[in-house]
C-alpha cells in the first residue's frame, strides 16, 4: 500500500515536473532568445533545470518507492528528502526565469506548489505509512 501510494504520488507527479522541464528545456524562449541568453533552448539555465534536477527528482522518486517497498525506514527518508530538495530547487530556479509559463489562464506558482504537495506529501504518506505497517 505504502509503496502505492508514494508510486502515484511522488513518481507520478515528479514525471509531471520532468515533462515541464522537457518542454521548457525545448521550446522556452522567455527573454526573446537573444544571444547568450540563459533560456534558450540547450542553455546552461535549460540544462540545469533538465538534467541537473528534473532527471534526477525522477530517479530519486523511483529510488523512494523501492525504498518504501522494501521496508528500508532511513532510506526511504533520505530519499524522500532529496527528492523534495530536488523539486523544490527545480521551482525555485524556474521561478528565477521571469515569466512563469501560463496553462489556460491560471497562475502557474500555484500550479507548482500543488505538485510540490502531492509529491512530498505523498512520498512522506508513503514513508509514513510503511514505518507504521512495519509495526504491526
Amino acid at each position: 500500500m505504502a509503496a502505492l501510494v508514494t508510486l502515484v504520488a511522488s513518481v507520478g507527479t515528479a514525471l509531471a515536473f520532468l515533462v515541464v522541464a522537457l518542454i521548457v528545456a525545448t521550446f522556452n524562449c522567455e527573454d526573446g532568445c537573444g544571444p547568450g541568453s540563459r533560456w534558450a533552448p540547450g542553455a546552461w539555465g535549460s540544462t540545469v533545470e533538465l538534467w541537473g534536477l528534473a532527471v534526477p527528482a525522477v530517479i530519486v522518486a523511483c529510488g523512494l518507492v523501492w525504498a518504501v517497498g522494501t521496508g528500508h525506514r532511513r532510506t526511504s527518508f533520505a530519499m524522500w528528502a532529496a527528492m523534495t530538495s530536488l523539486l523544490v530547487g527545480w521551482c525555485l530556479f524556474t521561478g528565477v526565469s521571469a515569466v512563469p509559463i501560463d496553462f489556460s489562464g491560471t497562475n502557474s506558482h500555484w500550479m507548482w506548489l500543488a505538485g510540490l504537495l502531492v509529491a512530498c506529501g505523498g512520498g512522506l504518506g508513503g514513508v509514513g505509512i510503511s514505518r507504521v505497517g512495519s509495526r504491526w
